[in-house]
């Protein structure tokens, strides 16, 4: 069924660069494959009621608490920055729902750990930006899967349109974007040691170093994820077939 819906489209869009190539190895012609990613909504970056301890080195997520995301690295990486005494310095804060968030509970509950960890119930696109404002640095973690490592979440782009540095456990798309853009750090998927180095690492950056991150992220976003140039790009793709075809 792929192979008959791909032989009979004029273009294809995919949302990764790495998808190009798995495509066309199904005998797809590269010259109708086209890189499309997703965009941010850009909402304004308002106040809102959520705040955070700003005496701590604050690292949200949001989005899907799920199996996918691998969110037991957080667990891990968590229990080793208490053995070296950063328990009152550090808070992973998960905005959002979903099948894993019960088990995580637990599992902080378990270990003694939550004073390290604050979930948030899911917000309103419109507030996350803000809250996202709020804190040093935005979590992408995603499993070990090759999948995954084609994939670029949604939540990068948001992320990057909030300003904010990225802390990721993921490999693939989301670490090449991370290095051209010099917007963060990422680790190994399921590494809570690699984890642990990087947010000591980001913990020992002056302000400046943030500051050049958050520009990054910003400009990266602007250059690569912007949606008006990416719906521009849209069009200008069906308006040249609809052209082709009229000649």
């Amino acid at each position: 069924m792929v192979d008959y819906i791909y032989k009979n489209t004029d273009k294809i869009f995919t949302t990764s660069r790495s998808f190009v190539d798995q495509i066309a190895d199904r005998g797809v012609p590269k010259n109708k494959i086209f890189y499309w990613p997703q965009y941010s909504e850009e909402y304004s970056i308002s106040t809102n009621e959520v705040s955070f301890d700003s005496s701590k080195f604050n690292i949200i997520f949001t989005g899907n608490i799920g199996e996918s995301q691998g969110l037991d690295v957080l667990i891990e990486t968590a229990s080793l920055l208490q053995e070296e005494g950063k328990e009152n310095e550090v808070s992973f804060n998960l905005v959002g729902e979903g099948r894993y968030k019960d088990k995580l509970i637990e599992q902080i509950s378990e270990r003694n750990l939550s004073s390290m960890f604050r979930l948030i119930s899911k917000k309103s696109p419109e507030e996350i930006p803000g809250i996202i404002s709020k804190n040093d640095v935005a979590l992408i973690s995603l499993k070990r899967n090759e999948l995954f490592e084609k994939t670029i979440p949604a939540k990068l782009q948001t992320y990057m349109y909030s300003s904010s540095p990225i802390l990721a456990v993921a490999k693939g798309e989301v670490e090449n974007i991370i290095e051209a853009s010099a917007s963060g750090l990422s680790s190994e998927p399921g590494n809570p040691v690699g984890l642990k180095d990087n947010i000591l690492k980001f913990m020992s950056f002056s302000e400046q170093e943030f500051n050049t991150m958050r520009e990054n992220s910003l400009e990266f976003y602007n250059n690569n994820f912007k949606k008006r140039e990416l719906m521009n790009s849209l069009d200008n793709h069906i308006i040249t077939d609809i052209n082709n075809r009229g000649e």
